[in-house]
C-alpha cells in the first residue's frame, strides 16, 4: 500500500486511566508490561466456587477451566467522593461506578482534575457488552432466586408448614444485598456513558457500544469522528468488561474457547484457547491542534481508525481475513502513512488456533513478508500477561501501544516460546523481553488489533508526536513519608518525638520538625539536632527550626541558574505527578558535546520549575539570576513577555553557533577574586567573568592567557580547570557579538516586573526606566556576573531564603557567602535526587521556616498518590455474586408418621413411637449443623493422620473470619528482653555501661517468633505451621525501650499477612495443628554434601574467637561441621534466647560464608519458607542442622537448612535462607571481630599505623564507625558533612589504633586490652587532636597524637611527649611550588636540585617531614614553610629546625614522622 496524503487530522490521545489484572493504576499496568508479568491467577472464591471445577466433566454446569485475569483487590470506590450513596454503591453495578471513577482518573491523568475544559462539547463514548453482570445477577436473585428455591423446597417436601417455607424465605432474604430504586436505575446498560456525564456535567454525545470484542475500538472511532466533525472539542472513549458469572464461563467452555492447558499463548503453536480476563480502560482524546495549542502531554497520535464487518462468511463464530483486511486497509487509508514503517502491532492474539492463524494470514497479507535489511518489527499481545478482557481488550491495546509509543520501549510477550508456523513468513517477531525502539525517523508507529465475534473488526493505527521517546520512570505517583511536628516550645516537640506523635497535618506551631522516610537512625539524629536548637536545613532529610526565618518576616527569593558544568535535571517524575508534558532537553545533557541545547533545556526547565513552584503556592518576594539565570528571571518576574522569551530561544536553536567563541574558555578557580586578580596580572585577554562567592572565581580569556593563569594558580595550590565549554559571556570579549542582542531589545519592551528583579551586574534592583533596564540587560552581557554582591545585597534587604528554580550550583554559592548567618539555600532539582523527593525537601525546608505554602507534599502516609488513593470512605466493591448460604438449617417437623397418628388416636405404643422418630429426626439435624460448623472453621479436608497438638475447643467454636489488627509490644532489654543483650552487634568489655555502644538488635528470628506468639495469642486454639517470604529490611535496635506495631491482617483463612512497621514483613499460614513430623531425609540428605572436611575451627572458638558476636543467651552451636563445598552440618543445643534455635540455624550458614576467602561478612536479610513440624523444643535439647548451600555469588549466599531430632526426623525447615554478602576481605574481618587485642591499621616504624581504606561500601564503613567510635563520637560523626565523613572516620580509626599500639608496647600486648570505645579523640581549640579514657581508667598518663590523611590513607602516631606525623603524595612540582615551599639552603641540599632534575620523590619527602615537624611544634605552618628548615639529611631521615623526621616511601605517598 504506497504512501498517501492523510485524509483525516490526528487525534492526541493526552490522558489514560486503567484497571487490568496485576495492575490498579496506569503506571502499575505499564510497569508490568515492560517487565512481562504474569498476571493470571485462579478464580477467587468470591467469583464462583471450586466444587464447579471439573476439568473431565462435559456437563454444562461444571468447567474445565479455572484460571484467568481478575481485578477484585483493585476494585475500590469512594462512593461520598462520586455523590453515590453508599447503601446503593454497595449494591449497584460494578460497571458503572468503576467507569466513573476512572474517567474522572483520565481526566487527571490529561491534566484537566482542576483545569478547565469545554464541557458543552466533551462526550463520553464506552465500549460494553451485554453479559449478565454481576448487579443484574443481585436483581435475579431477588425476584427468581426466592420463589424458585420456595417452589422447589415444596414440590419436594409437600407437606411442609407455611410458616416453614416464610422462615425459609426470610433466610434467604436476609442474605441478598440491598436492593431500591437508587439501585435500579443503575441496571440501564447505557447509563455507563451517561452516569460519568451526568457526574463531569459534559453535554456532548454520552452512549454505549456493543461490538463484542471489538468494542472499545468501535468506541475511539466514534470518538475520533466526533472530533474530526467538530461535533466535540474532547471526548472520553474506552471500554470495561467485569463479568465472571457462572453463565459466561459455562457459555464459553461450552464454545471449547478456553484454554484446557490453563494459559494463554497466543502465536505459538501450542496455543489452545483464551483465558478470560476483565478490566476498564478510558481515553482522554482532542485534535493535536488543539492539544498543541493548550500544552497539553500527548501520549501518541491515532493517525486513523478503520472498522469492518466479515458479512456473509462461513461462520459467525469463525474469523475471516477478508473482514480483517477491509479494516487495516480503512485505517490506513486516512493516515498517510507507509505500512513499512510499522514498528509494532499490538494483535488481538487471542491464543485460539483459528483466531491466530486467521490474523497471521491478515497481517502477512498487508505488511508483507520481511525484507532484511529492514529492522523486524514487533508483533504482541497483552492478552498474554492479563488475560482477553473482552470489550476492554481493544482499549487495552491502545493503552500499551501508545506508552510503547511515547515511551521508545517494545514490550515482551509471554508464552511464545514455540512461534506459530506461519509467524515466520510475516514480517514480525515476538519479543521475550523488552527492547529499546530504534527507530531513525522518530515516527514510531505502532497498530491495534481488536476482532470480535460475529465478524466485527477494528484496526488502529498510532504514532508519536514527539520523536525522542519519554524516559520511564517506575512509580511516578508515589511520594516519600514525610513526618511533621509544629510545637509551641522545645520540650513539647521533644516529647511528641520521642512518643513519634506527628501532625496529622503539618500544624503552626513555631518549633518545627520535617523527617523524610524517617528511620529509627534519622529519629534518633533529630532528637539531638532538636536538642541543641540550631536551625538545621535538610542533612540526613531532617529539617528543623525554632523561630521561622520567614515567619519572623525575611523574604523568600527565586534565584535562576545559568549554565552550570553539567545538565542532569531530573524533571521526568515531576511532569508525571503533575500531568504536564515534559518540556524538550530537559534531560542529561553533556555542555560539552552541545551548549545550545543545554540553554534550551535550561530555560525550559527553569520554566517548567516556575511553574510548579506556583502551583505549590511558593511565591517569592523577589528575583534574580546568575548568567542567562537572570533572562529566565525577567521572564518570571513579568519584565520580559513570553512571546519575546520565545522568539529568543527559536533564534538560538536556528544559530546555536551563536552561543559561543571558540577561543573563549573559561576557568573556574577556587579562589578568592583577590587571589584571582593577582594571579591574572600582567596578562591580556583574560579577565574575571563571574565573582560567585568567596570561594570560587571563574576566569574567562584565551587559551594562551588562561593556561598561564592556570599554572599561576596551580603554583599556589589553588584547583583550577577549564569548564567543558567555550563562550565569551560577561568578558569584553563579546563585544563584537552584539549586535542581534542590541535588536532585539530595541524591539522589546521591558515592564515593570511584579516582584523587585535585582541585576547580578549592578548587584541592585533594576532600575524604573525602560532605556536604563535595557542598557543594564545589554551590559550583563558585557560585564562581569557579581552573584557574591548581589547576594550580600539582598541579604542586607531582608531576604533569607534562596531558592534555586532549575538545577546547579547556587546554594553552595549562597552557603559559603553567608556562611555563619541565618539562611536557608535550597535548589528545586538536583541531579542526586528525584524530582518530587527533591519538591518535598523543598517544601519541608520551607515549612519549617513558617513559609505558607501547599503543604500536599508532606504527606504522612507510606505512600501519597497525587490523584486516586484510597480515602476512609472507599468501599470494594464486589464483581462476584457467590453462591447463597444459610446461616442454619431449616428445622422441619417430621411429616412421615401424621397418618399413622390420626389413625392411632390415643394409642400410648402409637405414640412412643411417634415421639421416638422425632428425636431420631432432631438428632439427624443436629449432627448435620454441627458438621457444616466443622467445615466452615476447616474448610479444607484433612488428609493426614491427626498430629500430636489437637485443637483446642475454643478454636472448635467459631468460624476464623477476616480480620487487620495492630499489636502495640514493649521491648526493653532491662526487663522483658534481657535475652537480646546476647544479640549485641559490637561486644565490649564486661559491664560496659552503655547499652548503645553494644548496638543490641532484635535477630530476625526473633522478629519471626514475636509474630507467632501474636498470632497465636490472637487465635487461640491455632498454631502458625509456616512463614513464607519473610524479609527485613532495618536492624530492630532496642539500645533503648522501644516500642513496636505488629500487623496482623487475614484476608483469606489460612494466609495471614504479618509484619513488624518499619522493619520486616512475611505471610504467616495457621492451622489447628501441627503437620506431621516430616521423615528425613527432606530435600536433601548428607549424599547432597560435596567434598566433606573439617571446620578451620571447633564450635568453643566459635564464640570465643568472635567469629560470631552472639553472647550466652544465642550460642547453641555444640559442633561445627563437617564442612563441604556446598554446605555445612552441626549439632545445636537449644538456647535461652527466643528465636535463638532459629538464629543457630542461620550462624552455621552464615560460619559457611565466613571461610570464604573474600566478602567474608554476612547477615540474614530474608527467607522463603519456614516450616515447623511441632512446638517449641526445650532449652538445652540437642539437634542436628543441615545447611545445603544452593547459590553463592558476590552478593549473597541461598541456602536450605533443616533441624533433625533423634528419631532421624525433621522438625524444622527452612528453605531460601538468604544472607547478604557485604564487601570485605578477610584480614579485615579476623582484625574487627576481636578488635580490642588487634589493630585495624597496618604497622609500621616507631609506633606508626596507617589505614588503607579500600572499603567503598557504606555498609563496611558503618561496621567500622560503630566498632571504633562510642557515643559522643558516634554523635559527632553524624554531624560531619558527608563529603567529609569517610575521611574524618578514618583518622579516628588510625588515632585509635595508634594509641592502643603505643599502650600495647607499653604494658604488654597479651596482658593488656583496649576496646577501641575506651578511648574518646577530641579537638582542642587550634584543632590539635587530643586523646583520653572513655568510661574507664585503663592509663592515666597524657598521650600525645598527630594524624594525617592524604585520599584514602590516614596515619597516626602516638607517644608520651608531643609528636608530628605527615603524608604527601609523590607528583610532579613546579618551580613556584619550591620557590614558596624551600629556602636556598633547603634547595642546595635537595637532591636533584643542582642539575635542575628534580627528584620528585624528595620534594615530598622534604615537604612531607616540614608539616611533620609544623604539627609536633603545634603551631602548624603559620603561613610561612619556610620557617621549618630542612638542615640535614642521614638516609632517609632529615633534620627539620633540630627535630629528626623518620621517612618512608608507601606505594606512590612518603610518609614523615617526629623520632
Amino acid at each position: 500500500m504506497a504512501k498517501q496524503k492523510p485524509t483525516s487530522e490526528a487525534i492526541a490521545i493526552i490522558g489514560m486511566a486503567c484497571i487490568y489484572p496485576g495492575a490498579g493504576d496506569l503506571s502499575s499496568y505499564w510497569r508490568n508490561i515492560v517487565n512481562g508479568v504474569d498476571a493470571i491467577g485462579d478464580v477467587p472464591e468470591e467469583r464462583w466456587p471450586g466444587k464447579f471445577y471439573d476439568p473431565q466433566s462435559t456437563e454444562v454446569d461444571r468447567f474445565y477451566c479455572r484460571r484467568g485475569g481478575f481485578i477484585d483487590a483493585y476494585a475500590d470506590f469512594d462512593p461520598v467522593k462520586y455523590g453515590v450513596m453508599p447503601k446503593a454503591a454497595a449494591s449497584a453495578e460494578p460497571d458503572q461506578l468503576l467507569s466513573l471513577r476512572i474517567g474522572v482518573e483520565a481526566l487527571n491523568d490529561a491534566g484537566y482534575g482542576a483545569r478547565d475544559f469545554p464541557r458543552e462539547k466533551t462526550g463520553v463514548i464506552i465500549g460494553r457488552g451485554n453479559y449478565l453482570s454481576a448487579g443484574t445477577l443481585r436483581l435475579e436473585q431477588h425476584v427468581r432466586l426466592v420463589e424458585q428455591t420456595l417452589q422447589t423446597v415444596k414440590d419436594l417436601l409437600p407437606e411442609i408448614a407455611p410458616e416453614q417455607l416464610q422462615q425459609l424465605r426470610e433466610q434467604i432474604k436476609r442474605k441478598l444485598d440491598y436492593y431500591g430504586p437508587d439501585v435500579a436505575i443503575g441496571m440501564i446498560p447505557n447509563l455507563v456513558a451517561s452516569r460519568l456525564a451526568n457526574r463531569l456535567d459534559l453535554h456532548g454525545p454520552a452512549y454505549t457500544v456493543d461490538a463484542a470484542c471489538a468494542s472499545s475500538l468501535l468506541a475511539i472511532e466514534q470518538a475520533c469522528e466526533s472530533l474530526r466533525s467538530r461535533q466535540s472539542d474532547m471526548m472520553l472513549a474506552g471500554g470495561l468488561h467485569f463479568t465472571h458469572d457462572l453463565t459466561f464461563w459455562a457459555t464459553f467452555c461450552q464454545l471449547g474457547a478456553l484454554s484446557r492447558s490453563q494459559m494463554i499463548r497466543p502465536f505459538s503453536s501450542n496455543a489452545d484457547g483464551i483465558l478470560a480476563g476483565e478490566g476498564i480502560g478510558i481515553l482522554v482524546l482532542k485534535r493535536v491542534s488543539d492539544a498543541e495549542r493548550d500544552g497539553d502531554r500527548i501520549y501518541a497520535l491515532i493517525h486513523g481508525v478503520g472498522s469492518s464487518s466479515d458479512g456473509r462468511s462461513s461462520s459467525l463464530m469463525a474469523p475471516a481475513v477478508e473482514g480483517q483486511l477491509l479494516a487495516l486497509q480503512r485505517a490506513w487509508r486516512q493516515t498517510g502513512l507507509d505500512p513499512e514503517q510499522i514498528g509494532l502491532v499490538e494483535a488481538h492474539g487471542t491464543g485460539t488456533p483459528a483466531g491466530d492463524q486467521a490474523e497471521l494470514q491478515t497481517l502477512k497479507e498487508f505488511f508483507g513478508a520481511w525484507r532484511q535489511p529492514v529492522a523486524r518489527p514487533v508483533i504482541g499481545s497483552v492478552k498474554s500477561m492479563i488475560g482477553h478482557t473482552m470489550p476492554a481488550a481493544g482499549v487495552a491495546g491502545v493503552i500499551k501501544a501508545a506508552l510503547a509509543v511515547y515511551h521508545g520501549i517494545l514490550p515482551p510477550t509471554l508464552h511464545c516460546e514455540s512461534p506459530h508456523e506461519l509467524l515466520g513468513k510475516t514480517r514480525f517477531r515476538v519479543l521475550q523481553k523488552h527492547e529499546p525502539w530504534q527507530d531513525a525517523s522518530g515516527k514510531r508507529i505502532a497498530a491495534v488489533n481488536a476482532f470480535g465475534f460475529g465478524g466485527i473488526n477494528a484496526h488502529v493505527v498510532l504514532g508519536a508526536h514527539r520523536a525522542e521517546p519519554a524516559p520511564f520512570f517506575g512509580n511516578t505517583a508515589a511520594l516519600p513519608k514525610v513526618v511533621t511536628i509544629a510545637a509551641q516550645s522545645q520540650a513539647e516537640l521533644l516529647d511528641r518525638l520521642r512518643q513519634q506523635h506527628w501532625d496529622r497535618e503539618p500544624g503552626a506551631g513555631q518549633w518545627r520538625l520535617a523527617i523524610i522516610e524517617p528511620t529509627a537512625k534519622r529519629l534518633e539524629l533529630a532528637a539531638k539536632v532538636v536538642g541543641k536548637g540550631v536551625a538545621w536545613h535538610g542533612r540526613n532529610q531532617i529539617f528543623f527550626s525554632r523561630d521561622g526565618m520567614i515567619a519572623a518576616g525575611g523574604k523568600l527569593a527565586f534565584i535562576f541558574p545559568g549554565v552550570d558544568s553539567s545538565f542532569e535535571p531530573q524533571a521526568e517524575d515531576v511532569a508525571a505527578y503533575f500531568k504536564l508534558p515534559l518540556p524538550e532537553f530537559c534531560t542529561k545533557i553533556d555542555p560539552s558535546e552541545s551548549l545550545y541545547k543545554v540553554v534550551l533545556g535550561l530555560g525550559r526547565l527553569n520554566r517548567f520549575l516556575f511553574d510548579i513552584l506556583g502551583r505549590l503556592r511558593i511565591k517569592p518576594d523577589g528575583m534574580a539570576g546568575h548568567s542567562l539565570g537572570e533572562f529566565w528571571a525577567m521572564f518570571a518576574s513579568g519584565m520580559l513577555a513570553q512571546e519575546r522569551a520565545d522568539a529568543i530561544m527559536d533564534a538560538l536553536e536556528q544559530d546555536p553557533a551563536s552561543m559561543s567563541l571558540p577561543d573563549a574558555i573559561f576557568l573556574v578557580a577556587s579562589c578568592s577574586e583577590e587571589v584571582a586578580t593577582a594571579a591574572i596580572a600582567g596578562l591580556e585577554d583574560i579577565c574575571i567573568s563571574h565573582d560567585n562567592c568567596p570561594h570560587q572565581v571563574i576566569l574567562c580569556g584565551k587559551s594562551g592567557s588562561v593556561e598561564i593563569a592556570r599554572q599561576r594558580l596551580h603554583d599556589l595550590q589553588v584547583l583550577a580547570q577549564p569548564l567543558p565549554f567555550s563562550s565569551g559571556f560577561h568578558s569584553p570579549m563579546f563585544a563584537g557579538h552584539m549586535q542581534p542582542y542590541q535588536d532585539f531589545y530595541a524591539i522589546t519592551d521591558l515592564h515593570e516586573p511584579l516582584v523587585p528583579l535585582w541585576s547580578a551586574t549592578s548587584g541592585e534592583i533594576f532600575p524604573e526606566s525602560m532605556r536604563d533596564k535595557k542598557d543594564l540587560a545589554l551590559a550583563h552581557l558585557l560585564q562581569p556576573v557579581r552573584f557574591r554582591k548581589l547576594i550580600e545585597n539582598m541579604y542586607a534587604d531582608g531576604y533569607r531564603a534562596f531558592i534555586q528554580v532549575g538545577t546547579g550550583s547556587l546554594p553552595g554559592f549562597v552557603d559559603d557567602i553567608l556562611k555563619n548567618r541565618s539562611h536557608l539555600a535550597f535548589s528545586a532539582n538536583t541531579p542526586n535526587r528525584s524530582g518530587m523527593m527533591q519538591l518535598s525537601h523543598l517544601v519541608a525546608a520551607l515549612w519549617v521556616e513558617g513559609a505558607e505554602t501547599d503543604l500536599s507534599l508532606l504527606a504522612a502516609s507510606d505512600e501519597a498518590q497525587p490523584h486516586t488513593g484510597k480515602s476512609t470512605s472507599s468501599i470494594r466493591l464486589r464483581l462476584g455474586v457467590p453462591l447463597v448460604r444459610l446461616d442454619q438449617p431449616l428445622q422441619l417437623e417430621p411429616t412421615f408418621s401424621t397418618s399413622a397418628s390420626s389413625q392411632a388416636g390415643n394409642d400410648p405404643l402409637q405414640q412412643m413411637f411417634d415421639q421416638t422418630l422425632a428425636a431420631i429426626r432432631q438428632a439427624s439435624v443436629d449432627v448435620q449443623a454441627v458438621w457444616r460448623k466443622r467445615q466452615e472453621i476447616h474448610p479444607h479436608p484433612m488428609t493426614t493422620a491427626a498430629s500430636p497438638v489437637v485443637i483446642s475447643p475454643a478454636a472448635s467454636d467459631a468460624v476464623v473470619s477476616a480480620f487487620e489488627k495492630t499489636i502495640r509490644r514493649h521491648l526493653d532489654v532491662n526487663s522483658n528482653i534481657p535475652y537480646v543483650l546476647d544479640h549485641g552487634l559490637y561486644p565490649q568489655r564486661e559491664g560496659w555501661p552503655v547499652v548503645a555502644d553494644r548496638h543490641p538488635v532484635v535477630p530476625l528470628t526473633m522478629e519471626i517468633m514475636l509474630l507467632r506468639e501474636a498470632i497465636e495469642e490472637q487465635l487461640p486454639g491455632y498454631v502458625v505451621i509456616r512463614f513464607e517470604d519473610v524479609h527485613a529490611f532495618n536492624w530492630l535496635v532496642v539500645d533503648k525501650p522501644t516500642d513496636i506495631d505488629i500487623h496482623l491482617n487475614l484476608k483469606t483463612y489460612p494466609e495471614i499477612e504479618v509484619g513488624i512497621d518499619g522493619y520486616m514483613k512475611a505471610r504467616a499460614i495457621i492451622d489447628c495443628h501441627y503437620p506431621l513430623p516430616a521423615t528425613h531425609p527432606q530435600s536433601f540428605s548428607n549424599a547432597d554434601f560435596r567434598n566433606q572436611r573439617d571446620a578451620e575451627i571447633d564450635a568453643g572458638k566459635l564464640y570465643a574467637d568472635r567469629w560470631m558476636f552472639h553472647g550466652p543467651a544465642y550460642q547453641g552451636v555444640e559442633r561445627l561441621g563437617p564442612m563441604a563445598d556446598n554446605g555445612i552440618c552441626g549439632r545445636l543445643k537449644v538456647p535461652e534466647g527466643k528465636g535463638a534455635l532459629l538464629d543457630n540455624m542461620g550462624q552455621l550458614a552464615g560460619y559457611w560464608v565466613m571461610e570464604e576467602d573474600v566478602d567474608c561478612l554476612a547477615m540474614p536479610i530474608s527467607v522463603d519458607k519456614i516450616s515447623f513440624f511441632g512446638p517449641d523444643p526445650a532449652v538445652r535439647e540437642t539437634f542436628e542442622c543441615q545447611v545445603l548451600v544452593r547459590h553463592l555469588d558476590a552478593t549473597s549466599c541461598l541456602a536450605d537448612l533443616q533441624l533433625i531430632d533423634d528419631r532421624d526426623q525433621a522438625m524444622i525447615v527452612m528453605e531460601g535462607w538468604q544472607t547478604r554478602r557485604y564487601r570485605m576481605d578477610k584480614d579485615f574481618f579476623v582484625r574487627t571481630k576481636q578488635v580490642e587485642s588487634c589493630l585495624v591499621c597496618s604497622e609500621l616504624d616507631d609506633g606508626v599505623v596507617l589505614f588503607d581504606d579500600r572499603y567503598d561500601t557504606a555498609i563496611v564503613r558503618e561496621y567500622l564507625a560503630r566498632r571504633y567510635l562510642n557515643q559522643p563520637e558516634m554523635a559527632e560523626y553524624e554531624m560531619v558533612s558527608p563529603r567529609r565523613r569517610r575521611q574524618w572516620l578514618n583518622g579516628r580509626v588510625a588515632a585509635k589504633d595508634a594509641v592502643r599500639k603505643y599502650l600495647w608496647e607499653k604494658n604488654g600486648r597479651g596482658r593488656f586490652t583496649l576496646f577501641p570505645k575506651e578511648l574518646v579523640i577530641s579537638n582542642d581549640s587550634q584543632g590539635q587532636p587530643l586523646v583520653a579514657p572513655h568510661l574507664t581508667n585503663r592509663f592515666s598518663e597524657q598521650i600525645y597524637i598527630s594524624i594525617a590523611h592524604k585520599d584514602l590513607f590516614a596515619i597516626a602516631l602516638a607517644g608520651e611527649r608531643p609528636v608530628g606525623i605527615d603524608i604527601e603524595k609523590i607528583e610532579s612540582r613546579t618551580q613556584a611550588f619550591l620557590n614558596l615551599a624551600f629556602g636556598d639552603s633547603e634547595l642546595k641540599i635537595l637532591p636533584g636540585c643542582d642539575n635542575h632534575d628534580l627528584d620528585d620523590q624528595w620534594v615530598a619527602r622534604f615537604w612531607a617531614a616540614k608539616e611533620a615537624c609544623a604539627k609536633q611544634m603545634g603551631t602548624g605552618f603559620e603561613g610561612n614553610p619556610k620557617g621549618f628548615i630542612v638542615s640535614e639529611i642521614d638516609g632517609q631521615n632529615l633534620c627539620v629546625n633540630g627535630h629528626w623526621i623518620s621517612t618512608r616511601v608507601v606505594g606512590n605517598y612518603i610518609i614523615g614522622w617526629t623520632v
